[in-house]
């Protein structure tokens, strides 16, 4: 073998060797330390300035490589959240809500297991208690596929409920078992067929949905007007945040007994 070819082998193995390095790097190596909160709070008015954060009430860890940090305006007072990613070698912030309305932040959309229900609700909004909920509306349709072959399909009513109790304005919620595996159950059910895919855009009565439903201090006029319509950023790393239904008691099917 050549000086020539040799060299050229040795760089190859060089790039290689880098290129593995620089992979490793950026997505495979552990975190490092959370930022402090000064770090937090510089952050988050460098990437937003609307933001006007001015107190970090909290850092919830929910994974290695996930933290939900509620925290405080000096503008409005609003009580806000940050999404906060691991990312490419360094803690990012995803996204940056003014006002805390409750969410569904899906780590991993595609395992139900990792979605987590988020919130910061104001004070002066006077809830005590988040009753949250796993629903789908029931639905009936007959599909022809031409001669005889023709197929019945219904879908059962499903209401599943939790309540969270506000001791702190902020919090994160798991999504419990319960839920996960009827989720995964009919996820599967989804992955079946190639048709029923098909008839799920026609039907979308079938899908899951998130709602919820707030209870107040007694005397006080129902409200929402501190915890909700403020404003969002999203940066450049990826996450997928899901919207939960404010429910109303007529959307519910089922008696929620232990509400006040």
């Amino acid at each position: 073998m050549n000086k020539k070819k040799l060299r050229v082998r040795i760089s190859v193995g060089i790039a290689f060797v880098l290129v593995i390095g620089l992979i490793y790097w950026f997505y495979l190596a552990s975190p490092t330390s959370f930022p402090t909160n000064e770090e937090l709070i510089s952050e988050l008015n460098r990437v937003d300035y609307q933001s006007s954060a001015r107190e970090i009430q909290d850092t919830l860890v929910l994974d290695e490589r996930h933290v939900l940090v509620p925290f405080i305006s000096s503008d409005k007072g609003d009580y806000g959240l940050s999404y906060w990613v691991w990312d490419k070698h360094k803690w990012r912030v995803a996204m940056i809500s003014s006002r805390g309305k409750p969410r569904v932040w899906k780590i991993d959309p595609g395992d139900p297991s990792t979605y987590y229900v988020v919130w910061n609700i104001h004070p002066e909004d006077k809830m005590t208690r988040m009753d949250y909920y796993l629903l789908r509306d029931r639905n009936y349709h007959i599909t022809n596929y031409g001669g005889d072959d023709q197929r019945d399909t219904y879908y059962p009513e499903l209401q599943l409920g939790t309540s969270i109790s506000l001791d702190e304005s902020y919090g994160a919620m798991k999504l419990p078992d319960e839920w996960v595996s009827v989720m995964n159950a009919f996820n599967q059910m989804d992955k079946s067929s190639q048709s029923d895919k098909f008839l799920n855009s026609f039907f979308p009565e079938q899908y899951m949905q998130f709602g919820w439903l707030p209870s107040y201090q007694d005397g006080v006029e129902p409200t929402l007007d501190r915890s909700f319509n403020g404003h969002g950023y999203y940066t450049d790393v990826e996450i997928d945040l899901g919207f939960i239904r404010f429910l109303d008691e007529t959307d519910l099917e089922v008696p929620v007994s232990n509400r006040e």
